[in-house]
Parts: structure tokens; sequence; C-alpha cells
């Protein structure tokens, strides 16, 4: 009869903020969990914003989940009620170790402590800083957590600037990212870029390329997908840029997609225009796809990309460079396929799931030991 490993027993609570959409923290958070369940740990999904298609695909994986609907959750008004639903939830799935995602996991966990039951609490630092609750709220949780994950060196210069005790406690864990069996076809002439249309994420200045790029490959094609929120200012300023004439039907909003892999099945090229990143999933899931990747040049993109792919980052809003660089590779079959032959080796040997997986649970023995 096999023995159990002391580990085997353990629960381990994965936090996430949204359950209605696939978005790269919660796509972390899932391969995670797939991986902890792999290796017979005991993984349990939850969300703090009630049941979702996140859940659902956790659940058809065979992992255990459980959700609650907060209300407004940094509100000061619905927070002390907030608290109570929170650790009610925490308290029921009797976790030994919890792990949260984003900022409004991250604080609720924070702020109860050892109430909620758990041995351990791990701070997973993935946004850079990005839609941070108050300092004072932060603070008070930031000195609750055991131990600190950032998945890119922003994340951990966030980390340090916001709470330097971190620092000694910080594991740089890359994201990791699910390898098709099969590349991309990047024999055609689409474009894509996986962001949700936010202004950190800069549309705009990639629809600037693409005006760029047209001149010369009238046959392109740019296919946007990601979440964007109908009739913000914002959505409505890229939907007008690209509207224009010079791109019109040239353009494609796709919205999300569950099913990355065969949104990159036909690609040519991945691009991403972000202002400012942790580690982004775009940029390793069109590595793994067998892209070559043009993105702007800032130190989680880079550490995806590794130092040898500087001729493919350009500077921050920089229009003129980024649709140059698209153009080279539009023009160049044999170079896309070569680049992006590089890149998902590249993600097969650096970014695993297993690799994620293995460190994170390093990470965890050491605080309970």
């Amino acid at each position: 009869m096999a023995t159990q490993s002391p580990e085997d027993t353990l629960r381990m609570a994965l936090v996430i903020n949204n359950a209605a959409r696939m978005g790269g923290s919660e796509r972390q958070c899932l391969l995670l969990a797939t991986e902890l369940a792999r290796r017979n740990w005991t993984p349990i999904l939850l969300s703090l914003a009630g049941d979702g298609p996140v859940l659902e695909q956790a659940r058809r994986r065979g992992i255990e989940t459980d959700a609650v609907a907060l209300r407004f959750p940094l509100s000061p008004w619905y927070f002390p009620r907030n608290m109570f639903r929170a650790w009610r939830l925490f308290r029921s799935i009797r976790a030994d170790v919890i792990i949260g995602y984003t900022s409004v996991p991250n604080l609720y966990i924070g702020w109860l402590g050892r109430r909620t039951g758990a041995r351990a609490f791990i701070w997973s630092s993935r946004n850079a800083g990005l839609d941070r609750p108050p300092a004072w709220m932060e603070q008070i949780a930031l000195r609750r957590a055991d131990a600190f994950i950032a998945n890119s060196p922003a994340s951990r210069d966030f980390l340090a600037r916001a709470f330097p005790r971190a620092v000694p406690q910080t594991a740089i864990i890359p994201n990791g990212v699910a390898i098709p069996d099969l590349p991309a076809d990047t024999s055609g002439q689409e474009v894509v870029c996986v962001a949700n249309v936010r202004p950190e994420k800069d549309h705009a200045t990639l629809l600037k390329a693409w005006r760029i790029v047209k001149r010369s490959r009238p046959d392109a094609t740019l296919r946007l997908i990601g979440h964007f929120e109908e009739n913000t200012s914002y959505t409505k300023h890229i939907q007008a840029l690209a509207a224009v004439p010079e791109l019109m039907n040239s353009v494609r909003f796709s919205g999300s997609t569950s099913d990355i892999t065969t949104a990159l099945s036909n690609a040519a090229i991945g691009v991403l225009s972000s202002r400012t990143e942790g580690m982004p999933n775009a940029v390793l899931e069109y590595m793994a796809a067998g892209l070559p990747v043009v993105a702007t040049d800032l130190p989680g993109i880079r550490l995806a990309l590794g130092d040898e792919a500087d001729q493919w980052l350009v500077p921050v809003g920089h229009a003129e460079m980024l649709g140059v660089r698209l153009l080279e590779l539009l023009q160049n079959n044999a170079l896309r396929a070569s680049v992006g032959g590089a890149n998902r080796d590249r993600a097969k040997k650096e970014f695993s799931i297993a690799q994620m997986g293995e460190r994170t649970i390093s990470v965890i023995r050491k605080i309970l030991q």
C-alpha cells in the first residue's frame, strides 16, 4: 500500500477577484491549480466576485472551487460586511496556505490574517502595482504576508517600493505557459494583439503604427483580442482610431477568448504595445505558439523574450519604430519562421508550467518547514 506524503493533505487556496473572464492573473491561477493537482496536492480555486467561467474551467479539470460576491470590494461602506463574508469563505474551505492573486484578494487575506484559519499567506504580485488599494490599507495587509511571489522584475520592484521589508522574502517566479502541440502557421499576414482594451495597453500607439504598416502591406490585417468595456471614453477613442479610412476593414475587434491556442494558430506575428507590464501572458503565449514578437521594451517583456530579442523591442509610445519592426517581419517569411521557432524553444525551456509549479512549491515548503 502506497504511503501518503504530508504534502498530499495540504489544502492550497488560490484566490482571484474576477471569475467572469479569463484575464492574465486568472489564467495563471488556473494553470498553477492544475499543476498542483497533477502533483497530487489539493488546490482550491476561490473567487471574491461570484461564480463564472474561470471557476467552471477549474471544475471541468477536477479542481475544487468556491466563491463569494463582495460588493464594491474597497468601498469603506461595504468593507466591514465584505470582511465578514470573506472570513466565512476562507474558514469554510480550511486551507493550509492561501495565495492571493492581485490587489483585492491580497488585501482581504492580509487583513484577516490568521483569522482565515490558514497557516501561511503568500502575497502574489502580478501587475506591478496597478489597481492598488489605499496605501494605509495595503500596508496592513503587506505586514501579514509570510512570503511574496513576484512574476517579473517590475512586480518585485513594486514590492520593494511599497514594503521594503518584503525584499528578502520575495521570490521571482515567472509565469508559466502551455505549449501547443503544433506551432502556428506564420505564412499569412495577420498580426495579433492579445490585450484587454485599457489605457495601459496603449492600443492607440499600435493603431498609429498600423497606419505605417498598411502603406506597404495593404493585405495585412490586425486582430485585437481582449475584453473591452462598452461605451467608455477610452474604448470609443480606440474604436474611432481603428475606423479611419486608412485602416477600415483591416482592424478586427475579436473580444475575449478562452481558447488562445486556436486564436493564435493562423497568426503571423504577435504584438504588444503596453506602457506598463509585469510578466505579460500574451508574450508568453505568442512564444509558445511559435510567433515572432514585436513589443515595447519593458523589463518583464525583455525577461520573457531574452536579450537576443533586442531587435524586436521598441521604446514605449514609439509608433514609427513599432510599425517598421512589424513591416520587417511581414515582408520576410523565413525571418518570421526563424524568430518564431527560437521563441517557441525558449518558452519550452524557460517558462513551462512544471517549472512554475516547482518554484511555487519550493516557496510553500520553505515557509511551512
